[in-house]
């Protein structure tokens, strides 16, 4: 892998963990290429300049402190308390938050009305559809609503971490890898044949919670489900983990096995450390993912039963990756078996 590669991969990392509130230095994403981390913070400093990948965000200053957030401590619709700030990423910001009524500990997630009302409208809608889907592998939505100028949505609060830290700190066995995968795949199919299509798998959206147990986040949400699907909803999503026909706009071809695809990707993230493919810009990543085939994830500790799953989960036609989630997690288990 050539350094302008590397650079690329790990700044796709950054970007990864900075939607979800962290915000990772250069040196520790450059562990295994210190010659790197130079370049790498000051193309972090500049996305931060720029504020490109957080929808109506704010260039930061220099400044060592950050201004109080005015939202803490307000109670949303005379229920919902908000306690700390989380995350922020393209629905808007994650709070931590306390149900008044039901005394428990809440997520709460929250996007400003303004020029996004419409669609807003549009997600909250999609969670109150999402609210009816429950699974131990899903984080469950509770409430939706407005309050002033605000629209929320309140789901469960995981404390753990995601498959993104787990990525960047030490990987699982490709054992390990493959049980988490499947296990978000059953879940997957769950929702599947209830309708529902994710569009934005990613580690991010993976998150583990005390005792290990995955749990998909943003269900739904991020992209709507297969009721809307048109044009703009069919190519949303994260770069590296979009199916070829979501790029392509080949609406006619997506359906659930772009989040097969993209469970693909992350198998392969956990069983290399790497993304499988690599590009310098936004372009060349989109053409490789169309047109070029995957690094083989091989090496000695990956089972090829394991690798050939793997890379079935990245055909470029849908019809070439297995038919449903479902396949995919006993693909996995036999896989283990087999190793």
């Amino acid at each position: 892998m050539t350094d302008a590669e590397k650079l690329a991969e790990r700044l796709l990392q950054w970007e990864e963990r900075w939607e979800h509130g962290e915000d990772v230095p250069a040196s520790e994403l450059c562990q295994d290429c210190p010659d790197l981390a130079d370049q790498l913070q000051s193309q972090i400093d500049i996305l931060k300049k720029m504020a490109w990948m957080k929808e109506g965000a704010e260039p930061s200053d220099d400044g060592d402190s950050e201004p109080a957030d005015p939202l803490v401590g307000k109670t949303l619709a005379g229920r919902y308390r908000l306690d700390a700030f989380l995350a922020e990423g393209g629905f808007g910001r994650v709070y931590r938050g306390f149900d008044l009524e039901l005394q428990r500990a809440v997520a709460v997630k929250i996007t400003t009305a303004g020029k996004a009302r419409r669609r807003a409208d549009d997600l909250l809608e999609e969670a109150r559809k999402v609210a009816k889907l429950r699974h131990p592998g899903i984080v469950s939505v509770h409430d939706v609503g407005k309050a002033d100028d605000l629209h929320f949505i309140v789901s469960d609060l995981i404390d753990g971490t995601s498959l993104a830290g787990i990525i960047q700190g030490k990987r699982p066995t490709p054992e390990e890898a493959a049980h988490l995968v499947a296990e978000v795949a059953d879940a997957l199919a769950f929702a599947h044949d209830n309708g529902f299509i994710h569009r934005d798998i990613k580690p991010a959206n993976i998150l583990l919670d005390q005792q290990g147990k995955p749990l998909i986040a943003d269900f739904g949400i991020a992209t709507g489900s297969s009721d809307h699907l048109d044009a703009g909803v069919a190519s949303s999503g994260t770069l590296a983990y979009m199916a070829p026909e979501q790029l392509a706009g080949e609406i006619q071809l997506i359906d659930h096995r772009v989040d097969v695809y993209a469970l693909g990707v992350v198998l392969y993230e956990l069983l290399t450390g790497r993304l499988p493919y690599h590009a310098r810009t936004p372009i060349t990543l989109r053409e490789q993912i169309l047109f070029c085939q995957p690094q083989p994830a091989r090496n000695r500790s990956i089972p090829p039963q394991l690798e050939q799953v793997c890379h079935r989960c990245l055909a470029k036609h849908p019809a070439d990756r297995f038919a449903t989630a479902g396949k995919l997690a006993v693909a996995l288990r036999s896989a283990i078996r087999q190793a």
